[in-house]
């Protein structure tokens, strides 16, 4: 999780953070939904199931069309190197010097 914020630097690819938002998500709501069952409380609340299940879906929408756009293609020799279409676009677009400093200033701070 660390080296995912600079592991763009090295890989050329700015989307290393992006994977992520597939699986944490995830984690972070079926703690929030099922600890309350490991403690002294055994009920589950309706609407937290709901919610989660309701991420669950959303999570696997992300997922379906990340896979299908390519996003996790994988090779043993480069690893994951799909990156997001959107930033793609950014790419062509804009100076690689005005696209590295916005990468540092708007999507790396918050994954560190």
């Amino acid at each position: 999780m660390l080296t995912s914020p600079f592991g763009w630097a090295l890989a050329g690819n700015v989307s290393q953070v992006d994977r992520l938002w597939n699986i944490l998500p995830l984690i972070h709501g079926a703690h929030l939904t099922f600890y309350p069952k490991l403690g002294l409380s055994r009920d589950l609340d309706p609407r937290m199931v709901l919610v989660f299940g309701l991420q669950v879906l959303w999570s696997l929408r992300i997922a379906t069309n990340s896979f299908r756009r390519g996003f996790y293609s994988f090779d043993f020799k480069r690893g994951f190197h799909g990156e997001d279409y959107r930033w793609l676009v950014v790419k062509e677009k804009i100076p690689a010097w005005a696209f590295s400093l916005l990468n540092l200033t708007f999507s790396k701070p918050p994954s560190l």
